[in-house]
């Protein structure tokens, strides 16, 4: 997809990853609106003013159907809607059962009701109005969401968060199959450890230990990475659905072995999608802190690797490629 002239919504633009999402999209051409909380818009507008009136903030919160809403509007002025980027997220931490007693129900619920019920948010305003705008090659437009490798591989203190990253990463394969027919993508992206606000809080030497813990190379993701993977996912029409990829016991129960690294902080694997005999695989590639596998668009299912003895298993053994 061109983004030349297009319109792109990114949620959480006003730092970290959708900081760097919004710069991407704006160097490919395309028009941004910034949305993020009324609090954020001096620094990012400062930043991207070179820009000039290709870029907007527009104050968002993604729980709150009329500023979404509002931004969704704000970015159709600009041009066609064709891309939506949901990275507006919070990642507050809290042990199930800490000393001072059972975690705090309304702090769970603020974590699930920002991470996934306003991804879902964004995905549904943005899906009607592109679905408006007229085909271009084929497509009319891609919605791009933020999971996590915690949605895979949580921590203690991770509950809230990691299944909030959960249901944004098991709503993305319903949503690709449902918006198919109106030739829009859906895709969403699993990060590792990446230098964003959420990290610059923790000591230098947290933050040194974490980064040595990533196999290769061994620092933290830049989000300047991510947003290129963002921007690729944009313009490849055959990229939609993803999550990471995993090895399977025969029945289908997934191990944790994916790509390396216990919590899969070393790279990112594409593949195109598979035939039902498992067979098609594309080339595999690393790349730091990102982890997503790719397949078409409301089709056969990913599958990494051979079918099993029932349908829908996976034998663990090495996947089969094809140049």
């Amino acid at each position: 997809m061109k983004l030349t002239g297009s319109a792109a919504l990114v949620t959480g633009g006003a730092s970290g990853l959708g900081r760097a999402t919004a710069a991407a999209l704006l160097h490919a051409g395309a028009h941004v609106v910034v949305a993020d909380l009324p609090s954020s818009p001096g620094s990012v507008t400062e930043e991207l003013a070179g820009a000039g009136p290709r870029v907007r903030f527009v104050p968002c919160d993604v729980t709150d159907p009329d500023t979404v809403q509002a931004s969704v509007d704000a970015a159709s002025e600009l041009g066609p809607l064709r891309v939506a980027v949901s990275c507006a997220g919070v990642a507050t931490p809290g042990r199930m059962l800490s000393r001072s007693g059972p975690l705090n129900l309304d702090a769970f619920a603020r974590v699930v009701q920002v991470n996934l019920v306003g991804t879902f948010n964004v995905f549904r305003l943005a899906a009607q109005r592109i679905a408006e705008s007229e085909p271009v090659d084929g497509e009319r437009g891609v919605l791009v969401a933020t999971s996590s490798v915690a949605a895979y591989d949580g921590q203690i203190g991770q509950a809230a968060y990691a299944a909030s990253k959960g249901g944004v990463a098991a709503l993305t394969l319903p949503a690709a199959r449902e918006l198919a027919q109106h030739l829009i993508r859906v895709v969403s992206i699993a990060p590792g450890l990446f230098d964003t606000p959420f990290m610059a809080g923790l000591p230098q030497e947290a933050r040194d230990s974490l980064a040595q813990q990533v196999p290769h190379p061994a620092r933290l993701g830049d989000p300047a990475e991510f947003a290129a993977l963002v921007r690729h996912i944009a313009e490849n029409p055959m990229l939609t659905r993803s999550h990471p990829p995993r090895r399977c016991h025969p029945d289908g129960t997934p191990l944790r072995n994916e790509t390396g690294g216990r919590r899969c902080r070393d790279g990112f694997a594409v593949a195109s999608r598979t035939d039902r005999a498992g067979n098609g695989l594309g080339k595999f590639s690393g790349r730091s802190g990102v982890v997503a596998v790719v397949s078409r668009a409301g089709r056969q299912p990913l599958r990494i690797g051979a079918l099993g003895p029932r349908p829908g298993g996976i034998r663990d053994r090495p996947t089969p490629s094809r140049s």
